[in-house]
Order: structure tokens, then C-alpha cells, then sequence
């Protein structure tokens, strides 16, 4: 059964054919069936009628039956012990040995990402698992607030990049009613002139752009005509002041979505607090180096049991992210001081230690699009960052105060790296 419409086809020629249109690099082909579309519809219903709650120490009733599954089923499984943890590494070396045994291959796709490891891993997944990102995003967006209303001849989502090279492409969402979604390049390089720009998203008036701290903050310098209803990133390291800005200018809430290739959504928040777990099919533990649960409100290595990908099965999955875990008063666990990496501490001086976290919330107020701290082998501390040269006087005493000690700071223009706030040190 064809789930795209004549009308839904002449549309997306419309934002190919434009006369401002970018030159898209990639040819979209939809591979859900009608199959794959009602179990995304069951999907959403189940998302709505059974939120994540447990307490801590316990788990939902459904995390037996599915490690049971997975020992029986998944060859990876097999011979490991109780509560053993797995890693990225694992879904790296041993892509194959995840997939449980009798599984039908038939509509299975792959794809790679490194993520900022810089090493490749090969993602095996499933059309309909694919397309259970975007319920879980409509819940993080109704749960803020936004009237997301997707249908026919219309642009839901763009996802908005501003690189040298990336894919970029449109296509109809059959879960969005036909809606269009849009991969599109900022960077001039991708258009036929830098006007052309402006015009084409004015002409696609998304309801909602998606895209990293980096990519929003150049989407902010067009004068675009439209309103978006909301700004989405998967960035946890956007600092609070960035949010106010993107908000003040956009006129519209901007949403942290927590998310990975592995198993995509996981905790959304649209203010500076905690992030609300989105997904019932997702047991979420905190965990320290030797696997044993931290203490509600103790920072840990945030570990993944469970997820919608039949080709991926996660037990006690380490994502190599670190938080602490909170409940509410209506007992439903909270993602507390997300950070994307592993702790690094700075050594003051006098030998004490200062959390980067500590650093985090120093610079919380400050608009840095992106910045790094890192400390040399001799003690001596360098940040770098990208925004204004009058943040340096700001930037200096906060952290000679904070650290103990003075640092060279550096304003740049280029991009640092991959991260958008990174820590390391040489210091053993």
C-alpha cells in the first residue's frame, strides 16, 4: 500500500522546484508500509496511556520479561552475567550478535554514526522504530505548550544545518498526515545566491526548527517574516543565557530534547531545570563506575534497558552521559544536570578540585554559543570560546576566581570542535 498521495507528491516537487529552493544533494524514499504506520499509531497510543514511573530501586514490570527475551533470544546475551553492563563499544564490535534470533530482516535498514567519539558505529534499526521519534517528539512539544498541528502541504519540522557538507533532502512524513520535513544546509555554498535563502524558509514557514545551538544562532541572523511555534535542539550543553536569546528572538520556547541514535528520544525540558522522561518502553538507571545504583540526586553514568528497536536490544546500556536522578512528588523520576561526558575535575592551586559542572554554572548567564576549558599537564588552564571579544573581561574574572588562578583566554570565530561545550585536562 502506496502511504504517500498524489497531493502529498506534488508538493514536494513544489519545494524541490522552487525558484529559491537549495541544491538537495539526496533522494528521500519513503520505506514505511502500512504495517509500520500502525504500529507507530499503537506506539503513540501506548505513549500517552502509560507514563515512565518507578521508584528508585525498583523497575516497570515489563524490564523482566524483556531481559528474559534478550538472554534467550540475543546471541550477545547469551553467557554474560546478571546485571552486566553493556557499552557502545559493544554495539560497535558486535552490531550482528544484537539482533535476536527469528528476527525478520525483511524491511531491516542500518546507518552509521560516531557521535564525537570519532569512531563509527553501524546502527541497525527498524522504518517504524525510526518513525516513533516524531510521537515522542509531538509529546515534548504538547507538554510545553506548542500546538504542533501537522498535515498536507505544509512544512512540520526543518532541521537546519550550517556546514561545509552534509545530506540534505525533503520528504513527506505519512505519521504527520503528509507533512514535509526538511534537511536543509545554511551555509551558502549549498544555494544558487545568499538571497535565495531567506526567501525559501519564509516560503517553507516551518512550525518548528530543529538543530544544534550552533546552527539556531546562525538561523537567528535572517529576518525571517514567519513565527515558528518552537525551537527544538539535542544539545543538553546549551547554556541558559543562549536559550534566553534564541527564545527573545524567535518568540517562541525552546525545547532540550535528550536524545541518541541508539534508542532517539529518551527526556525533554523547555525551561533551565530537569528533563522529563518521555518514553514507557525506556528504563532509565544512574549508575557509578562499578554498576551499582547511585543515590536519588548523586551524579552517574546515565544507563539505558529496553527501546523500540527490534535490531537493537539495550540491556543496562551505558551511554557514556552523566546526570543524577530526581522524583517529583507524584513519584515520577526526573533527569537532573545532564552533561554529555564524563566528569573532569580542575585542580585548584592548593590542590583542590573544582567539578566542571561548577564551571557550567559560572558561565550559565553568559551568551557563549560554544566554548572549551582545558588544563595543561603544568596546571596551567586555557579556555577558548566563540561570541562576543567584550565576554573575555567577564569570562576571565569569573574563572580566575572560580579556578583559583589566572588562564588565558581566547575569543575565536571558527567553530572548536564537535562539542559545543567541551572539558578535558592532562592532569593525572
Amino acid at each position: 500500500m502506496d502511504l504517500i498521495r498524489d497531493a502529498d507528491r506534488a508538493y514536494l516537487q513544489s519545494l524541490q522546484e522552487h525558484a529559491d529552493a537549495p541544491q538537495f544533494n539526496w533522494t528521500w524514499t519513503d520505506q514505511l508500509t502500512a504495517d509500520g504506520l500502525e504500529l507507530v499509531r499503537l506506539y503513540e497510543e501506548r505513549l500517552a496511556s502509560h507514563p515512565p514511573i518507578w521508584s528508585w530501586g525498583q523497575h516497570p514490570e515489563w524490564v523482566d520479561d524483556f531481559r528474559t527475551a534478550c538472554r534467550e533470544l540475543v546471541p550477545f546475551f547469551r553467557d554474560r552475567p546478571p546485571g552486566a553492563t553493556m557499552s557502545r563499544l559493544d554495539v560497535r564490535d558486535d552490531p550482528d550478535r544484537l539482533i535476536p534470533l527469528g528476527s525478520d530482516l525483511t524491511d531491516m535498514s542500518y546507518h552509521e554514526t560516531s557521535g564525537t567519539t570519532g569512531n563509527k558505529v553501524r546502527i541497525y534499526s527498524h522504518p517504524a522504530a525510526g518513525e516513533c521519534y516524531l510521537p515522542l517528539l509531538r509529546k515534548a512539544l504538547r507538554r510545553s505548550g506548542v500546538d504542533f498541528s501537522p498535515g498536507p502541504e505544509r512544512v512540520c519540522l526543518m532541521l537546519v544545518f550550517h556546514h561545509t557538507t552534509t545530506l540534505t533532502y525533503p520528504q513527506v512524513c505519512p505519521v504527520l498526515g503528509g507533512a514535509a520535513f526538511l534537511r536543509l544546509n545554511l551555509h551558502p555554498g549549498h544555494w544558487k545566491d545568499p538571497e535565495s535563502r531567506l526567501r525559501y524558509l519564509d516560503f517553507c514557514s516551518p512550525q518548528v526548527y530543529t538543530g544544534t545551538p550552533l546552527s539556531l544562532m546562525e538561523l537567528a541572523k535572517f529576518p525571517i517574516k514567519h513565527k515558528p511555534r518552537a525551537l527544538v535542539t539535542t544539545s543538553m550543553a546549551m547554556l541558559p543565557a543562549t536559550r534566553k536569546e534564541l527564545e527573545e528572538h524567535f518568540q517562541c520556547p525552546l525545547i532540550d530534547l535528550y536524545s541518541m541514535a541508539e534508542c532517539r528520544c529518551i527526556a525533554a525540558r523547555s525551561d533551565n531545570g530537569w528533563f522529563e522522561l518521555l518514553a514507557h518502553d525506556l528504563f532509565v538507571e544512574i549508575l557509578d563506575p562499578l554498576g551499582n545504583l547511585c543515590a536519588p540526586g548523586e551524579q552517574g553514568e546515565i544507563t539505558l534497558t529496553g527501546g523500540r528497536n527490534p535490531f537493537l536490544p539495550l540491556l543496562r546500556y551505558r551511554t557514556g552521559d552523566f546526570a543524577a536522578m530526581e522524583w517529583d512528588q507524584e513519584g515520577r523520576p526526573w533527569l537532573k544536570d545532564i552533561e554529555g561526558r564524563a566528569p573532569v575535575a580542575f585542580v585548584m592551586p592548593d590542590g583542590t578540585r573544582r567539578n566542571n559542572m561548577e564551571v557550567t554554572r559560572t558561565l550559565s548567564d553568559l551568551p557563549l554559543t560554544q566554548f572549551s576549558l582545558h588544563q595543561n599537564a603544568d596546571g596551567s588552564l586555557d579556555f577558548r570560546f566563540r561570541g562576543s571579544q567584550e565576554l573575555i573581561e567577564p569570562v576571565t574574572q569569573r574563572l580566575t576566581r572560580l579556578l583559583g588562578q589566572p588562564l588565558q583566554v581566547e575569543c575565536l570565530q571558527g567553530s572548536l570542535g564537535p562539542k559545543w561545550i567541551a572539558y578535558t585536562t592532562a592532569m593525572d
